[in-house]
């Protein structure tokens, strides 16, 4: 989903990114069985693999689902998984434990949507 960053007067325009609110991407998720349903950021890791690979950004704060700006086509965006860390390490010693990579290349965005780097 692309959301609003901020919380603005905008919210339910949906036009939002043309008056300058900025957008992110994120995963629409329900993490506990009950709990509510939110918005977990995506970032990659780096300029050059832009929207290649989104991963959840695990330092940012989870975004209410009221913020959505737009659900992106779903067929459009491909899901894989890597190892976690770069592969087998201190932290992933087996090469076992692996997390979510999202590619929306193919996917047109809003103009305003700001990709994370971490």
């Amino acid at each position: 989903v692309e959301y609003r960053l901020q919380d603005a007067d905008a919210a339910a325009d949906e036009t939002a990114d043309e008056a300058g609110v900025p957008l992110g991407l994120g995963v629409y998720t329900k993490q506990n069985i009950g709990g509510s349903a939110y918005i977990q950021p995506l970032c990659t890791w780096s300029e050059e693999v832009g929207v290649s690979q989104l991963l959840w950004d695990e330092d940012s704060q989870p975004v209410p689902i009221e913020r959505v700006h737009r659900v992106l086509d779903p067929d459009l965006v491909y899901v894989s998984e890597r190892q976690m860390g770069g592969g087998m390490g201190m932290g992933n010693p087996h090469g076992e434990h692996g997390e979510d990579c999202y590619d929306l290349s193919d996917v047109p965005l809003s103009d305003g949507v700001r990709l994370v780097v971490r």
